[in-house]
């Protein structure tokens, strides 16, 4: 049996801290599903399965480290 499908993906990013930035913490991408599944005995069979989602977070300087680094840019 063939398994082939396409579809939406919802990721909601929980418990992730990086001091000085800021993570957008919801992304919604598509994704792409293709597998078989092999009968190995009468009652049992092996999945084979590869998918493909496309997240698109993003991670930018928080306030603070702007700050920094546009006194280190004067200082030089």
């Amino acid at each position: 049996m063939t398994l082939n499908g396409v579809g939406l993906n919802d990721t909601r990013l929980y418990n992730v801290d990086l001091p000085g930035f800021q993570i957008d913490r919801h992304s919604v991408g598509d994704t792409l599903q293709a597998g078989v599944d092999i009968a190995v005995t009468r009652n049992g069979h092996i999945n084979l399965d590869v998918k493909r989602i496309w997240i698109d977070t993003q991670v930018r300087p928080g306030r603070a480290a702007r700050l920094a680094a546009s006194r280190r840019t004067a200082a030089e």
